[in-house]
């Protein structure tokens, strides 16, 4: 099946997918983990996955091209090691699904099923990987918060941001060179926290990273292996911290791509703008009811990190909970 066929059965699936699943942000109530505990080498691998029924969409009267609809959240504790699942995990899942998922008559799956999902390790380490990895979620059917509802939202405090506009957080338009209309906003950019960059550097000798699976154990045992980041024009999988607070009507999903111009009088010899730019890797979840207090949220950026290319924003969208 070509690129142009593949698409069109997924074009086919949407309006029994929003059935399904209604008008509502989507996301699994049970993660997929791995069979076994597994040794990820830096770069790709690929692991033995169980996948319980609750833990995708429902496929009452789907084709396995509708899990292209889901993305995929790696947990926080593998994240801050540099791991993440592929961008393309719906169509990677629909075809494991179609070969060994066991289906009721009207598609419903009935019994957990096994596939082979690839990993990305961007650790400087290796990192042993086990339980429970990551879950799907899919805004695709659900209704995002824009324009007014986001404003109110944040005035009303049910997304909590800590400092002062323009300084500490500022709105996404949906040009962001367009006009500043509350209308027009699409999003949030949060500042990260001065001084809260770290990242794992390489270790002498090449011990292989274990850690617990249960807070606030795995917290403590990352923080220990990090380091400040160094300064560097190549791109470094690192953490920082920025302060936000959902209440239970919000779920928050981070942008992966981070982009920012500089103003001028901040730029390297004279150019007119600088653009600060990473990505941000795929733990992109942030679950309605989130209060880490003065922790604040980690994120996980893989980015170059010199003071003139680090990002100091990370951007947020909204879309209303179930």
């Amino acid at each position: 099946m070509n690129r142009s066929e593949r698409n069109e059965r997924i074009v086919d699936t949407r309006e029994q997918f929003r059935m399904n699943v209604g008008k509502a942000f989507w996301k699994a109530p049970v993660d997929i983990a791995t069979t076994k505990s597994q040794v990820l080498h830096r770069g790709s691998n690929t692991i033995p996955v169980i996948i319980p029924p609750h833990a995708i969409p429902p496929m009452r009267h789907l084709t396995p091209d509708a899990l292209y609809h889901v993305a995929a959240s790696m947990r926080s504790r593998y994240a801050q090691l540099g791991l993440e699942p592929a961008e393309d995990i719906g169509y990677i899942l629909g075809q494991s699904f179609d070969g060994s998922a066991k289906r009721e008559n009207d598609g419903s799956v009935i019994k957990p099923f096994e596939a082979h999902l690839p990993i990305v390790n961007h650790s400087t380490r290796k990192v042993i990987i086990d339980q429970n990895i990551l879950r799907l979620y899919s805004d695709w059917a659900s209704i995002p918060i824009r324009g007014e509802e986001l404003y109110e939202k944040v005035r009303s405090r049910e997304i909590d941001l800590d400092g002062h506009e323009n300084e500490d957080w500022k709105w996404i338009y949906k040009k962001r060179n367009g006009h500043k209309d509350i209308n027009n906003i699409v999003g949030i950019d949060i500042k990260i926290q001065p001084g809260s960059g770290l990242w794992i550097p390489p270790d002498s000798t090449n011990s292989i990273i274990k850690i617990s699976s249960t807070l606030p154990t795995y917290r403590d045992e990352i923080r220990n292996l990090q380091k400040p980041i160094p300064q560097t024009d190549e791109e470094i999988l690192w953490t920082g911290r920025v302060q936000i607070r959902l209440g239970k009507s919000v779920e928050g999903i981070i942008t992966e791509k981070i982009a920012e111009y500089v103003e001028a009088s901040e730029a390297l010899e004279d150019k007119q703008e600088v653009l600060r730019s990473g990505r941000h890797i795929h733990s992109l979840l942030i679950d309605s009811g989130t209060n880490w207090g003065n922790q604040g949220v980690i994120v996980e950026i893989k980015s170059a990190t010199t003071p003139h290319q680090i990002p100091l924003m990370v951007p947020f969208r909204f879309a209303q909970a179930a």
